[in-house]
């Protein structure tokens, strides 16, 4: 298992960074514990340690690993209503793929799960975000910026850890399930997956989309109650 690598940085309320394989030009890196979760509100039920600086995956690789042959690589989205969720979700255990590595020895496969910024950190949409003559000519949605980012990190990389970065499917989950079915009509994002299996997630619900007026009228009202 390696945990708490870091695919990009953050900026508030601009597209990620992406970090390639810089990170590890120290020749060493700590990947033994889940890295913080992106901010999101207290559900009560429990708190993860949080901060904006999120943008991290975690990789499961099977202990049987053949050194021969690389292995398909499910990447794991999670759910929450683009509010709420983490890639650790470390209690209850939801989201640890070496359950699941564990029960598929026949064909054994890498598993990668990932953190994207939520609620008002992902999607604040105000004109004075807007920056025309960038290559995102637009605010919000960064949510699914943050899961490309991811991908091209996976792209590059996955290959060092047995992974095939030719056979790679996108696994979501509710509102998870939601951004993969997204991320497949982008143009030009076809190269980073080559299959996708959307769980309780699809381009129906109204809860997750809203045209540009509307958009930017909750955000001024975010802006305003905030003062």
């Amino acid at each position: 298992m390696f945990h708490r690598i870091q695919y990009a940085k953050t900026n508030r309320w601009e597209p990620p960074i992406d970090l390639a394989s810089d990170m590890f030009s120290n020749g060493s890196f700590q990947a033994i514990v889940f890295g913080p979760c992106c901010p999101q509100r207290n559900t009560g039920i429990y708190m993860p340690l949080q901060d904006e600086q999120c943008l991290y995956l975690n990789i499961f690789t099977p202990s049987n690993k053949s050194n021969e042959s690389l292995l398909p690589v499910l990447v794991w989205i999670h759910g929450g209503g683009l509010t709420s969720g983490c890639s650790s979700q470390s209690i209850p255990i939801l989201y640890n793929g070496t359950n699941i590595i564990a029960n598929s020895p026949q064909q054994p496969i890498i598993i990668v799960t990932i953190n994207y910024r939520l609620g008002v950190l992902a999607d604040m949409y105000l004109t004075e975000l807007i920056k025309e003559n960038s290559e995102w000519p637009t605010a919000g949605n960064y949510n699914f910026l943050d899961i490309l980012s991811a991908l091209r990190w996976i792209n590059i990389n996955i290959r060092d850890y047995g992974g095939n970065p030719n056979n790679v499917l996108l696994f979501g989950e509710s509102s998870g399930g939601k951004s993969v079915v997204d991320i497949g009509a982008l143009k030009g994002s076809s190269n980073l997956y080559q299959h996708i299996i959307s769980q309780s997630g699809g381009f129906s619900s109204s809860i997750f989309y809203s045209n540009k007026t509307s958009a930017m009228q909750r955000s001024n009202t975010i802006v305003e109650q905030m003062n």
